[in-house]
């Protein structure tokens, strides 16, 4: 990226924030419709990996070797089996939101946008790194905070930091721009501080709504394992999950569309 390109104004924390959420809203049609494949695909595994890896009278067995093989079975194995499914319908998902918010004259069918191509390839790749990045900053933090407790607050905050000045290669990503993590650093040169009060104040209700959703209808199912009970949870929950998805992607676009103002290439013009 040329640093002859000019800064772009300084973001508005509260107006990113409602266009976000209100272009959720808006599309929440289009939001169902998209995210219902994945919805009910994923809610199907969770369920039947709920009742053919966690058996009735797990919490009776006897012996430790036991129950650690039903942790074993009823936790990491279906954590690896998720991973494909998980990571196909999260990255075909986020690139079709992404994709509609940036190029809103682009339309594609449900069909279309669950068709694997190279930029979901390279949106995954970037993701994962960002991932790493982000986890790493955290697995420092933590052990430096291993001295000073209080030093834990400062770790989690640089983490948001550096997820919010690298995380621009996703949106980048998903309409082929392909902005490395340097150039998405560049880019973001100047809003560190509106980057880490748009994410924080995105990420913490959001995440508060889904939990409190989630609690009450555990709450109105008790703890019911019939297969349909273990399905609505699974589905419930899955939604909740895609809902705040769509609410962080809607975030990172529209921070996207703020930076780019006055850079090249316009991301409001043209359709990939």
């Amino acid at each position: 990226m040329s640093n002859s390109n000019p800064i772009a104004p300084p973001l508005p924390v509260v107006e990113t924030i409602a266009k976000a959420v209100e272009f959720v809203w808006r599309g929440r049609n289009e939001f169902l419709t998209l995210a219902f494949p994945a919805v009910l695909v994923l809610s199907v595994l969770n369920t039947a990996f709920a009742r053919l890896l966690l058996p009735e009278g797990a919490a009776e067995l006897a012996s430790d070797a036991e129950r650690l093989e039903q942790v074993v079975r009823a936790g990491i194995l279906p954590l690896i089996l998720m991973i494909v499914p998980f990571c196909f319908f999260w990255t075909t998902f986020a690139i079709g939101w992404h994709r509609r918010y940036l190029l809103p004259k682009e339309m594609q069918s449900v069909g279309q946008i669950l068709t694997w191509r190279t930029r979901h390839t390279r949106f995954l790749l970037y993701a994962a790194g960002l991932t790493l990045i982000v986890v790493a900053v955290l697995v420092v933090g933590a052990s430096i905070a291993a001295f000073a407790p209080v030093l834990l607050v400062l770790a989690l905050a640089a983490a948001v930091v550096v997820y919010g000045r690298l995380s621009q290669v996703l949106p980048s990503a998903a309409i082929d721009h392909a902005l490395t993590f340097g150039e998405s650093w560049a880019l973001t040169r100047g809003q560190t501080s509106r980057l880490f009060a748009v994410i924080v104040a995105t990420w913490f209700p959001t995440a508060v709504i889904i939990a409190v959703l989630q609690e009450i209808l555990a709450l109105s199912l008790g703890n019911s394992q019939t297969l349909m009970a273990l399905f609505v949870r699974a589905f419930v929950g899955n939604l909740m999950g895609y809902l705040g998805v769509a609410i962080g992607v809607s975030v990172l676009s529209s921070i996207y569309d703020h930076l780019r103002v006055g850079r090249s290439p316009s991301v409001d013009l043209k359709v990939f």
